[in-house]
């Protein structure tokens, strides 16, 4: 695996923007980086939780305990999905599986932690509620409807209309 060094973002193409970085991670280092993380933001959240008092803190110790809160969540709901899909299903290949468990284990941290807030506010209603998941759901259809499917790799598919031939 090679590094990217700083001459080689002197060198990009002319008008060029972004950067594409790829990484090459197992799926062990995956889980094991990915649980080292989720273990420390709920170390961070217990911290929050002891050791900020709600009724003296400004804005920023609310900021802190729903960002710890977000991503102990996201950790906890990506870990816990990827083993059950890889359990249960095998409708994806592992990088697939870590791919889609990742993305709605944000989405759901994502629901969960802003109707906390919402709550917290006294503004979680049925329709602000609704709106909520639907908001998310339809960022999922996007997701998936964006994504290029390639069914079927190794056919080659001809116009089936015979009368033209």
């Amino acid at each position: 695996m090679r590094f990217l060094q700083r001459s080689d973002l002197n060198n990009l193409p002319f008008g060029s923007k972004t950067v594409k970085i790829y990484i090459n991670m197992t799926i062990k280092q995956y889980l094991i980086l990915m649980s080292v993380c989720t273990v420390l933001c709920w170390c961070g959240l217990l911290m929050v939780i002891f050791f900020i008092n709600p009724e003296a803190t400004s804005s920023l110790g609310f900021a802190l305990f729903y960002l710890s809160l977000f991503f102990a969540v996201a950790g906890t709901l990506a870990i816990g999905s990827y083993v059950c899909r890889l359990l249960f299903t095998r409708f994806y290949s592992k990088k697939e599986s870590v791919q889609v468990s990742f993305r709605q284990a944000v989405f759901l941290a994502l629901v969960f932690t802003l109707g906390l807030f919402l709550q917290s506010n006294h503004l979680m209603t049925w329709l602000n509620t609704i709106l909520l998941v639907l908001l998310v759901t339809l960022i999922e259809f996007l997701i998936l409807s964006l994504k290029k499917v390639d069914n079927f790799p190794n056919q080659n598919f001809q116009s089936s209309n015979k009368l033209n031939s």
